[in-house]
Parts: C-alpha cells; structure tokens; sequence
C-alpha cells in the first residue's frame, strides 16, 4: 500500500524485531511495488498535461469559419493567452498544493484530489469539445466539416473555469507526487535512483502526450474530445493504482504492533537502479550536476542557434532548397533539410533535463524539513512558471525593440539571434551560479585579476576600433554582425564619448570627455591594483565596481532602447561588472568574517610556534651556561678544600 505518513521514528525495540528467529526478509518486488505504481502515475500525469498544453492552442483557434456570422475562432493571442494561463497558474498553485499536503492532508490525499480535479476537468473540457455545454455549441453553417469539434468563442468563461480547475489538480499534484514516491523508498533511501527514474517514466508521458496524442487531436475528425476524454480514464486508473488493497502490502506492521514497513524498507531495501556515471565511478554532487546541466542547457540554445542561422541563410541563397510543408490543413515554406539536423540540440535538451532538473529536484525534496517538503516542492515548481513569464517578457521586449516582429513569415524573423542571446543568458547564469557556491574554495582574488585583466583587454579592443574606424571608415570590426547587431554604431555614437553626459558639461573638446573604452581601461587598471591592498582598499574597490554597476542600467537603456542595436562588447562589459561585483563582494565577505578568522589563527599558531622554538633555544642556551657555571664553581670549591 502507498505509504503517506510523516517520519518514521526508530527505537530499540524495533531494531531488536530484526532479529526475532522467525523474521523474514520481504522480497525486493514487492517492496519496490508502491514506488513503481507512483512512477506509472507519474507517466499518466505527465501524458494528459502535456498533450493538453501541446494542442490547446490549435484546439482554440482552428477550423472555424470566420466568414460567418455571430461566429468566429479564438485569436492568436487570446488562444495563446488561454495557454500561459494554463502553464502559469498550473506552477504557481503548486504552493498552494505543497502547503495543503504539509498542513492538513498529506501527501497521499492531497495527490488523490487533485487527480480528481484533473479528471473533472479533463471531463468538462470533452464536454465543451463535443458542445454540450451550453453557449459551447456548434452552428452547422459556421463549422467547417473536417473541424466539428471545436469549442466556439463565445464560451470562454467555461474554458477558462475548466482550465482553472485543471490547473489547480496540477497543481496539488506537481509538489507532492514526488516526494510521495520517495518516502516509498524509506527515509534514507536511496534518492538519487527514484529521482532518475521518476523523470525517466515523465519523459515517457512526454513522449506519449506530445507524440501520440498530439498526432491524434491534429488528424483524428473527432481528435479532441478522444484525446481529452482519454484522460479522464487515465486518471480513474492513476486512482487505482496509487491506492493498492492492503492485501497486496507485506507485513505493514508485524510482530507485536511494535516495528513499522517502513523501518524493515530502510534497512533491507535492494539498490536500486544506479546512474551511469556512478557505474563508472564518477561521482558528481547535486551542485555539480547543476551546473553541467545548465551548461548542456546553454549549449541546446546556442547549437539550435547555429541550426536556424545555417538554415535561413540556405533560404537566402539557394532557392532550390525551397520546398512546401504541409502540417495537419497548414502549409509552411521551409527549406530542405533532414531532421536529423536537430537531433544534437535535443541531445543536450536531454542531458540538461538529465542533470539539472532530476538534482534541483533531488535537493528541493533532500534538503527540506520533513514538514515543508510540500511546500519547498512547490516554490521549485513555481519557479518554472517565473520562467516562463520571464519567458514571454523578453519575447514582448525583443518586440518592442523592434528585434523581432509579429510577422508569421518564419523566414523573415531573426530568430537566430533570439536563440544566442537565449544560450548567451544561460551560459552567464552558469558563472553567477558557479560564484555564488557557498562551498566555493577557489582563491577570490585570482578570479577578480583575471576578470579586471579581461575587462581591460576587451576595453582596450574597444578603444582599438573606434581609433581605426575614425581613419577609415571602410573597417568592419568582427563584432559588426548585422545592421542591429553592431558594435561600431554603439561605439561611434554620442554616448560613446564621455557616457553622453562628459560633452555636455565640459564641452566635446574637453579633456574629460574621452571614449568610454578609456575610462573602462582607467577603472580596470585601478581595480586590478586595488586586489593587492589591504581590506580598506578591497571594501574601495567594491564601491568602485558597485559604482560601475550603477551606469549599467542607463547604458543599457541608450543601447537596447534608444539605439535598438546590440552591441557585444558593450553587453560583455555589463556582464563582466555584474560577475566581478559579485567576486568582490564574496571576497570582502570571506575575508571580514570566517577567512579572516582562520588566517588569524593560523598566523597566531605560526607566531607560537616561533616564539616557542625561540625561546626554547635561549632556555637551554642560559640554562647550560648556568649549569656550567655553577657545576664549574662546585668543582673549584671542592679542589680547594682538597
């Protein structure tokens, strides 16, 4: 049975039941049993959600004749707001979730319910589908005939409300479902195995919901309420399996009452399924899985990057290539290329979700108190919904910038440069993550010369180009990509001398108004110097990056939106202020509290150990003098009264 209390307690008359004569062991299956079914749950969950997400927006928007009258499809934008809904508030209510499963109800009945939620809606969402709901019907003359079962405009409060309903059962299942499949495996057991395979058995829901069920909804004439109705059987079967007779469990409470399954799991539980690097004897941490999936994360964005540059510039210039696509009843102009093109970035989608989702989710569940494990689950899933506003931000920013477009010809977007600037952001948050490690024992003043070194050789480029392109005009610096991505109108600008503010004051003919490259190289040099002094002049070196830091955000703001142009060194010189304020402050903060501390010790250790040695040399050199002087005296006297 689905185990779904609190910490087990251990006592000395439980571990003396272990070695009752009669005592046997339980076979490994069954207990293995309970955390399998949750895993299976698992898939299932995963399977209904994503083809849900997957094909909402083609469910809203498709197949509707606008020509008529009093009727007429979801917009692009409203379908595609109806979706951010859904995976926004399906994150966000996990704390909800997580607070009702650590304050009342558990993990396991708050799992059920929110199965329940799911398969309501789920239902109500077939309903709406097939238009039995009211104001969710269909008028023959305005439905096109391959289409019937789309849901009509004019019930968006019901989708809405049946959307909310969804979201909630998601979210009370997403903080609980895996720490439930934890505790399956005892206290103490052995995390790291169920958390890989709980991820494995989610990519397979994954698998199904994106590839079967989506090929279903998009080709099927009654797609929709089939593959929406579907899950509503699923979900009764998730109920099912997560609530197994107690027939099938192997002794919850033997011997006398006194010693509980859970205990007998703990200690006899087989080992479980191991990763292959800890097969191979390489032995990462929760951090450093972290990392290299972050880094595997950058690496997925900038390869599909490379991918979609190749591919538009193939359009370009080879119109032999063009070909026409059909998808479902949509015809897109693409370009021919294999799909086998894309198989490297999904490898390192793969190896990122691998590393970083199944250890941040290993160390959300490891590292919460036992009462807060719902809740702490929840904030981890939350932070997914942060990112995709996040996500849908910088698309309305880079809009806004003029970037991109709301143009539905693929070919004419950069997303290219989208893409690179997604892998630029994730690769610099591998840095700041990989600085802010608090169990970091690199040397800080190593990291902030090699950074104010950086900072001065790229100023010093800087300074390079704008001197070169003043004397010729037909140099192109390597960092000019396109018309929107060029250093040279950054540099050459008004803002490029003096910040736009020296000329202004003092005159364009002023000593003071210089290129910024040359205040950047001035303040480099003064920082670098700075690394050697004492902790005054370190606590002066972090006002002086603090006040670097300060420029940034109005620097930016002429950049990106004065000038709606990208500028690479430019955005390196933001990013190399922001890391070194961030190794400065780590420094200062080492030094003035333990490191400090330590090094203080260590040289009074050091300065005893001197001193000791000193004077015990000095001790024995005047005691033997005094012992020869004395021993010297008693010989003389004793001679003389001989």
């Amino acid at each position: 049975m689905i185990r779904h209390g609190y910490q087990v307690h251990h006592d000395s008359e439980s571990d003396q039941s272990l070695d009752h004569p009669s005592f046997t062991p339980s076979l490994p299956r069954r207990n293995r049993l309970p955390s399998r079914m949750v895993l299976i749950a698992v898939t299932v969950e995963q399977l209904s959600f994503l083809s849900l997400v997957a094909n909402l927006y083609l469910f809203l928007t498709r197949g509707v004749d606008t020509s008529a009258e009093g009727n007429s499809s979801w917009g692009s934008t409203e379908a595609l707001n109806a979706v951010l809904f859904l995976l926004t508030f399906s994150h966000f209510s996990g704390l909800i979730g997580g607070c009702i499963a650590d304050s009342c109800l558990g993990n396991y009945w708050t799992v059920v319910i929110g199965f329940l939620l799911c398969a309501g809606g789920f239902g109500l969402l077939t309903e709406a589908a097939l238009g039995v709901l009211p104001d969710c019907h269909h008028s023959s003359s305005s439905v096109i005939h391959e289409n019937v079962d789309l849901v009509s405009p004019t019930c968006k409060v019901e989708v809405y409300c049946i959307l909310l309903i969804i979201a909630m059962g998601i979210g009370m299942v997403l903080p609980t479902l895996a720490p439930l499949g934890a505790e399956q495996d005892g206290v103490d057991g052995p995390q790291q195995s169920f958390f890989n395979l709980f991820y494995w058995f989610k990519n397979i829901g994954t698998f199904l919901g994106i590839g079967v069920f989506c090929w279903v909804e998009q080709n099927s004439q009654h797609g929709f309420p089939i593959a929406y109705g579907s899950p509503v059987v699923s979900r009764r079967s998730e109920e099912f399996l997560t609530s197994i007779p107690a027939g099938l469990d192997y002794a919850k409470v033997r011997y006398g009452g006194r010693y509980q399954e859970s205990d007998v799991d703990d200690i006899k539980a087989l080992p479980h399924i191991l990763a292959i690097l800890e097969r191979l004897g390489l032995h990462c941490g929760i951090t450093s899985r972290m990392v290299l999936g972050m880094g595997f994360s950058s690496l997925a964005a900038t390869t599909a990057g490379l991918l979609e540059f190749y591919r538009r510039d193939l359009w370009n210039r080879d119109p032999s290539s063009h070909l026409e696509q059909v998808i479902g009843n949509t015809t897109y102009d693409a370009v021919n290329l294999s799909v086998f093109w894309q198989v490297p970035q999904y490898c390192f989608v793969g190896l990122a979700e691998a590393f970083a989702s199944v250890a941040g989710l290993e160390y959300a569940y490891s590292a919460a108190p036992r009462r807060m494990q719902g809740f702490l689950m929840g904030v981890f899933y939350a932070s997914q919904g942060v990112g995709s506003l996040l996500g849908l931000a910088l698309l309305n920013l880079l809009q806004f910038l003029g970037w991109t477009s709301p143009s539905e010809d693929i070919n004419m977007e950069r997303l290219d440069f989208y893409l690179f600037l997604l892998g630029g952001i994730q690769a610099f948050s591998v840095l700041v993550f990989i600085m802010a490690k608090r169990d970091m024992q690199a040397k800080w003043s190593n990291y902030s010369l090699f950074l104010c070194t950086l900072g001065f050789v790229i100023s010093a480029y800087s300074y390079y180009v704008e001197v070169r392109m003043e004397q010729d005009y037909e140099f192109k610096p390597f960092c000019d990509i396109a018309e929107s991505v060029s250093c040279s109108k950054a540099l050459l600008s008004e803002y490029g001398k003096g910040f736009g503010i020296m000329g202004k004051y003092f005159g364009e003919e002023s000593i003071w108004n210089q290129y910024n490259s040359v205040y950047g190289m001035i303040c480099y040099a003064i920082l670098f110097l700075l690394s050697y002094g004492s902790e005054e002049l370190l606590h002066l070196q972090l006002y002086v990056i603090a006040l670097c830091n300060l420029f940034t955000p109005y620097l930016a703001y002429v950049l990106f939106v004065l000038m709606r142009n990208i500028c690479i060194i430019c955005i390196s010189i933001y990013a190399l202020n922001f890391l070194l304020l961030v190794v400065i402050f780590r420094r200062v903060k080492a030094l003035s509290n333990g490191d400090e501390a330590h090094l203080g010790r260590v040289e009074r250790v050091r300065l005893g150990r001197v001193e000791r040695v000193r004077l015990g040399r000095v001790e024995r050199v005047r005691l033997g003098r005094v012992e020869r002087v004395r021993l010297g005296r008693v010989e003389l006297v004793m001679k003389g009264e001989n």
